[in-house]
């Protein structure tokens, strides 16, 4: 143990009067540039966490979003395949009895719903659900 303070010692009279400030000052800049390191690490190590959650939300947002669209368009479908059906059925009746007002109603029934298309109500709904000022969704 004497021996390491005897070369420090004696390390410390080779210095030039002017290399201890130096020292000094290199370390006090190391410190300082260590302490700065830790301070970035930490700043950036929170933003990636914030940056994290965000992705999580907007992945959650948009799962729901999907399963909310896809459940709509799967009713939407469903039931304007069962509605077309029935007008069919009324349109066949209409053809064997001869129901000119029922065949005309049938035939418009069948147009009308040809004419709008379930995509155009699948649109209205994903923009509702991007409008921020939409609490509810009718659907």
């Amino acid at each position: 143990m004497t021996t390491s303070v005897a070369k420090v010692g004696t390390l410390l009279k080779k210095i030039p009067a002017g290399g201890l400030n130096a020292a000094q000052q290199s370390m006090e800049t190391l410190y300082s540039a260590y302490f700065n390191y830790k301070n970035v690490a930490l700043v950036e190590g929170t933003k990636r966490e914030a940056i994290a959650a965000w992705r999580d939300v907007k992945l959650s947002e948009l799962t729901n979003q999907r399963e909310l669209l896809e459940q709509f368009m799967k009713e939407t479908f469903k039931e304007r395949a069962t509605v077309i059906e029935g007008f069919f059925e009324k349109l066949d009746e209409a053809i064997e009895s001869g129901n000119d007002n029922l065949l005309e109603k049938s035939i418009m029934g069948i147009l009308t719903i040809a004419k709008h298309s379930p995509l155009l109500q699948a649109k209205d709904l994903m923009d509702a659900m991007r409008n921020p000022d939409v609490k509810v969704i009718d659907l």
